[in-house]
């Protein structure tokens, strides 16, 4: 199970900032921390003595001393990888530029049915994901409810904005719904 220990002693401000702190961003992320408070004559006292506060993920990884948010949202990522779904759409965004590669290439021979083929294309991906624990508890899948008149209108308004603001032919939008499993 990922989970964080936060060493830490009596009298220490930046302590409690650190624990204000990771507790503003477990509203977000929702792991486990463990804090120990330190005292000299312990065992691990002399390792982070002059390190106060220690943040230490089940990785290995840690920070220390004065925190950022930034810094502890980078730890807790550090503990789980992306899902698979974001190297598919990393890899759909590296096919997309050898696409226009070749197409510039195949335009540069004088072919411009190849070029504006190549040229006209596009993808952009929104990627959401789902943590699999929220709030101490397992997650196995998320419903998306929505208005549906409202969703299409919406939907509608995106797309005629991108038409007009944005140098493209078309635009599809595709918006799910329903039981999505994690």
């Amino acid at each position: 199970m990922n989970a964080l220990g936060l060493f830490s002693k009596d009298d220490c401000a930046l302590c409690d900032e650190a624990k204000e702190l990771i507790h503003r961003v477990n509203n977000d992320f929702h792991f486990t921390v463990t804090e120990t408070k330190l005292k000299p004559g312990d065992p691990d006292f002399p390792k982070y003595e002059k390190k106060f506060p220690v943040l230490v993920a089940s990785n290995g990884k840690q920070i220390f001393g004065k925190m950022t948010e930034e810094q502890v949202r980078t730890l807790l990522f550090s503990l789980s990888p992306p899902p698979l779904i974001y190297y598919a759409a990393k890899f759909l965004e590296a096919l997309a530029i050898v696409g226009v590669f070749f197409g510039f290439m195949y335009g540069l021979m004088g072919n411009m049915w190849l070029d504006l083929y190549f040229f006209l294309g596009g993808i952009a991906i929104f990627l959401g994901t789902a943590r699999d624990r929220s709030k101490g508890r397992d997650v196995s899948s998320i419903t998306f409810e929505y208005y549906e008149g409202m969703a299409q209108k919406k939907l509608r308004e995106i797309r005629e904005r991108a038409l007009k603001d944005f140098d493209v032919i078309e635009v599809l939008l595709v918006h799910r719904y329903g039981d999505i499993q994690v």
